[in-house]
């Protein structure tokens, strides 16, 4: 969204991405081995690529980032002012050694809540425009129904670029790995998967501990929910595919107990190579 809101890529680029990311100071690969890999942008969101996704951010610099996830909600207690929630960690660009410079941009070297993230989802798929978080609408009191006030809304990308990236996330549900698990008969859906290591607090990983995350909107042509499912060390299934069942159940059930309208045909074929 970000390399989009600064017009520096187009949902048509192609981009040839190595099998490994080589820097002078920084080294690192995807989560399988392969050649150079001729892909679209939705190609590299789809396979989830690490390099593709730092090829791309590197054409920001580390402040440009950090300044959009300010804006997109991370680091900070949400509006919603919930009892013992956590703000997360972003340090500042400035603090950034090379490894977490990159790694940032693929959801490492940083730490962001639940709420946080169904916010930047929201976002999106509110063209762009973040609007505080709410957990209750407002409060019935004895003089009648008080809304609360959150705050102002506020334009975090453009409208072009929340609806270009809602089109990489179609694309991650139409063609990645979990396609089948996602898809709900009738509905445009969009969803993107995490895999988070967890940290011990002392500058190494926990052995084998993650935290597995899905977060996706629907129906992609007419954005009206967006769900998050996240699950600490699952046991059956290690990786992201462990929040697919989970996901498509609560987005479904809310798509039909609020009977949205099905999105309507033809539905767009997004090309990954």
């Amino acid at each position: 969204a970000m390399v989009f809101d600064k017009g520096l890529s187009t949902l048509s680029e192609q981009i040839t991405v190595p099998g490994r990311f080589e820097q002078t100071d920084v080294s690192f690969g995807d989560d399988w081995a392969h050649g150079d890999e001729r892909w679209t942008v939705a190609g590299i969101m789809t396979r989830s690529s690490n390099i593709g996704i730092a090829m791309m951010g590197q054409r920001l610099s580390a402040g440009e980032r950090y300044d959009y996830m300010l804006d997109f909600g991370l680091n900070a207690d949400t509006e919603a002012d919930f009892l013992g929630e956590e703000s997360g960690t972003v340090r500042p660009y400035d603090e950034w050694d090379p490894q977490t410079n990159y790694a940032t941009m693929f959801g490492q070297g940083l730490q962001v809540t639940a709420p946080q993230m169904a916010s930047a989802y929201a976002t999106i798929a509110n063209g762009g425009e973040r609007l505080p978080v709410q957990l209750v609408e407002g409060c019935e009191t004895e003089d009648g129904f008080v809304p609360t006030d959150p705050g102002e809304p506020r334009q975090v990308v453009s409208a072009k670029a929340a609806a270009d990236t809602l089109t990489l996330l179609e694309a991650t549900a139409q063609s990645g790995s979990l396609a089948n698990e996602v898809a709900i008969p009738g509905y445009r859906v969009g969803i993107k998967t995490g895999t988070a290591e967890v940290s011990d607090g002392q500058g190494q990983y926990v052995a084998g501990s993650f935290m597995t995350s899905m977060a996706g909107v629907a129906p992609i042509d007419d954005p009206k929910y967006v769900v998050t499912v996240s699950i600490m060390n699952p046991t059956t299934m290690r990786g992201s595919a462990a929040t697919a069942p989970a996901w498509h159940d609560v987005m479904a059930y809310v798509l039909q107990s609020n009977r949205v309208a099905p999105s309507p045909s033809p539905w767009p074929t997004i090309p990954t190579t």
